[in-house]
């Protein structure tokens, strides 16, 4: 009433600080590979002291039981959401996006024999058309192709690119086709044989640094070996001569 304050210290305890949590997404991979969103390279900074795993963002917010069973693999690509939370009820939710790739490649193996006669014959050849797709759902770099019947012991023979990079980007994309050929030159060991049977392998790399392999087949979904009948001509001569000497008598 007089116009004289007075003035006390207040302190203020605020308890609401929420836990740091910093989240990094795991690295794609691929099918059957799973993913662990528990580890600190995607937890990055957890303080917390109790985390919980959840599949939507409104599990996550009420705070019940996790309804990720197993965060340490999980094998289905989506977001998922991570709840890190103080003993005083505080919490905080972040969002990690795990990716599982379907990565798959094929290689089927055709065989057009060329015979320069009615039958087969030594130098005779056989083009083979290899077709080499992407049947997953991520792309694959540095194909290439192995087959033994073109290395050696055998004549030493390229086998050679000739499209299906539509986009001309070097990597063999999701639906593309490749296609490639070579030529074997039949042998009289072939020939003796009857048929030449072999099977390539076509090798590429998926999310840089994933080995995929197919091995060669007459369709997309079986690895059979390529056998091409060759065509036998057998043929034998007689030739009978007579060293006999008639004498002088005649006998």
């Amino acid at each position: 009433a007089n116009g004289c304050t007075k003035t006390d210290d207040v302190i203020v305890t605020v308890d609401n600080i929420l836990p740091i949590l910093i989240i990094e997404n795991p690295i794609p991979v691929c099918s059957p590979s799973t993913v662990v969103i528990t580890i600190n390279t995607v937890q990055t900074t957890n303080n917390g002291i109790t985390t919980k795993y959840y599949t939507t963002l409104d599990l996550a917010n009420s705070g019940g039981l996790s309804d990720v069973i197993t965060p340490n693999a999980i094998n289905q690509s989506g977001t998922y959401y991570i709840r890190s939370e103080f003993t005083n009820g505080c919490f905080i939710v972040k969002p990690v996006i795990v990716s599982i790739n379907s990565c798959s490649i094929a290689l089927v193996k055709k065989a057009d024999l060329n015979n320069t006669g009615n039958c087969t014959s030594v130098g005779d050849k056989i083009k083979y058309i290899f077709n080499v797709t992407n049947l997953g759902n991520t792309p694959i770099k540095n194909i290439t192709i192995t087959d033994p019947l073109f290395t050696a012991p055998n004549p030493i023979v390229a086998i050679v690119y000739v499209s299906g990079d539509t986009n001309t980007d070097s990597n063999l994309d999701v639906n593309e086709t490749w296609i490639y050929n070579s030529t074997y030159t039949i042998t009289q060991n072939d020939i003796n044989t009857g048929t030449v049977t072999n099977q390539a392998t076509v090798n590429g790399k998926a999310l840089d640094n994933v080995n995929i392999s197919d091995l060669s087949g007459a369709t997309t979904s079986d690895n059979n070996s390529t056998v091409t009948q060759l065509c036998q001509s057998s043929k034998i001569a007689i030739v009978k001569t007579n060293s006999t000497q008639a004498g002088q008598n005649g006998c």
